[in-house]
């Protein structure tokens, strides 16, 4: 059976009569009244609520345009900035200039104290730091995973050692055609890894963002190519290389001081220096040299008194010598300066007579003594030379005086001479014979009675020769 409430509470009032309704009317006033006060104290509780709530929310994120070690931490808590800041890009840079991009989680990189950030944010929300909008962390805030760092850094292609290069210096060489050259310098991008590693734990740790190894890469060549001091010791010996002296010799033959002699001159000492020694080896090539004039004035044509043009050999101690100390000044400052001639020997004896205005001549077959100095004709006189067709013959030749000297005792065969002029090693020379009479001064004595082998001369004769002969003048026989 349905009840209807409404209407028993009609009959009821009616029945109970006005002045009980009037009771009930009065507390149902109440009551709303008392929902009212409810209401409106929930109401004042929400708003309180909502105010305290903004108020948390403002001071547990960091105002806006925040920057902290670099990242934008605008309007984040204090857990989003860490995170932020963990996933931010680390650069690795290196001196080939490529660089490469990494989140410092991935390399092992962590906030391990948020101190420092959460002193921040209540900073930012004091009176005192409501207008501070940067900071960077200090390195007791980071810690770096080195296990998780070092195999990414394995993975790098610039750290690994088949990627690397030594720099290469430039060094000098002896090319194919003698001369110095040097190879080219070379930059390198060599990396200790483990230096490497160290570097980008310590400024992983220190809370760096750029991880720049250029400053330990084995980068430059300690030589270069254009290094002032390789380009000088090159210079130096390539303009000694370069230099060539034509020694133009007394038979028309050329021997010539060049690049395939002095090739073997040059040398490198431990630390790869080159030089060219050529005080060291100028004496030996000068001693060839020699040599060289000897064999080429073999023998001499000679223009005689009487008998005409004649060739006569030449002993190869009286043939034409080099001035060796002259040769080695004069060819060390041709080889310096880097000079190319061609020019005569220096000589310290030529037995061309073109060359001198002062000789002797000794004609065997007419027993004459010829002296010319400077040109002029000063001794025309007979002489008695060594027994023809014997052992004790004059030899012929051209020669040299050896030695002069007055008063001279011939102890093997007796006999005293007051000038004395020796022109062979085993003691031929012309001297005064006082002991021969003057009808012995005719061509034919030498047939029978000539000498043993000496140039017999009359006193005054032999006294004019010995005052005017030198070392230098030619002695010609024949």
């Amino acid at each position: 059976m349905k009840i209807q409430p409404l209407r028993v509470k009609k009959v009821a009032e009616r029945e109970r009569g006005p002045y009980m309704y009037k009771g009930r009317q009065k507390g149902a006033d109440q009551t709303i009244q008392r929902i009212r006060t409810i209401t409106t104290g929930l109401l004042l509780l929400l708003v309180v609520g909502a105010i305290l709530v903004g108020e948390h929310f403002k001071t547990s994120y960091y105002h806006e345009g925040t920057t902290i070690h670099g990242e934008d931490c605008s309007k984040l808590s204090v857990e989003d900035a860490k995170m932020q800041i963990e996933e931010a890009n680390i650069m690795f840079r290196f001196a080939d200039s490529i660089e490469h991009l990494e989140s410092g989680k991935i390399l092992g990189r962590e906030i391990c104290d948020t101190s420092e950030l959460e002193e921040f944010l209540n900073f930012q929300h004091s009176k005192e730091g409501k207008d501070a909008k940067e900071i960077t962390l200090t390195s007791e805030t980071f810690s770096v995973n080195e296990e998780t760092l070092r195999d990414y850094m394995k993975g790098i292609p610039q750290l690994k050692a088949e990627n690397m290069k030594k720099p290469l210096d430039a060094k000098l060489f002896i090319g194919k055609e003698g001369f110095i050259e040097s190879t080219s310098s070379a930059e390198g991008n060599e990396i200790d890894f483990e230096e490497a590693f160290d570097l980008a734990k310590s400024l992983l740790k220190n809370g760096e963002n750029v991880i720049d190894f250029t400053s330990i890469t084995n980068v430059e060549p300690t030589v270069k190519s254009d290094d002032p001091e390789l380009l000088k010791m090159r210079q130096k010996v390539n303009k000694v290389l370069r230099s060539e002296i034509a020694f133009t010799l007394t038979d028309g033959s050329v021997y010539t001081l060049d690049i395939n002699i002095m090739k073997d001159w040059v040398y490198q000492d431990a630390e790869g220096n080159y030089d060219i020694r050529i005080a060291e080896n100028l004496e030996a090539f000068i001693d060839t040299l020699d040599n060289k004039v000897k064999e080429a004035g073999a023998d001499m044509e000679f223009e005689t008194v009487n008998a005409g043009k004649i060739k006569l050999p030449v002993d190869w101690e009286n043939r034409n010598a080099v001035d060796k100390e002259a040769e080695l000044a004069k060819i060390t400052e041709e080889l310096q300066n880097g000079e190319k001639t061609t020019r005569n020997p220096i000589y310290s004896r030529l037995n061309l007579l073109d060359e001198f205005s002062s000789y002797i001549e000794i004609d065997l077959t007419n027993q004459r003594v010829y002296m010319y100095v400077d040109g002029k004709l000063i001794v025309d006189k007979p002489c008695v030379t060594g027994t023809a067709n014997t052992k004790r013959a004059t030899p012929t030749g051209v020669y040299h005086l050896l030695l002069k000297q007055e008063d001279k005792d011939f102890k093997t065969y007796g006999g005293h001479s007051d000038f004395w002029m020796q022109f062979t090693y085993d003691g031929v020379g012309l001297h005064d014979a006082t002991w021969r009479a003057d009808s012995d001064f005719v061509p034919d004595t030498y047939l029978t009675r000539g000498s043993h082998g000496c140039v017999n001369l009359q006193w005054a004769t032999a006294k004019t020769i010995y005052d005017n002969i030198n070392y230098q003048m030619p002695i010609i026989v024949h």
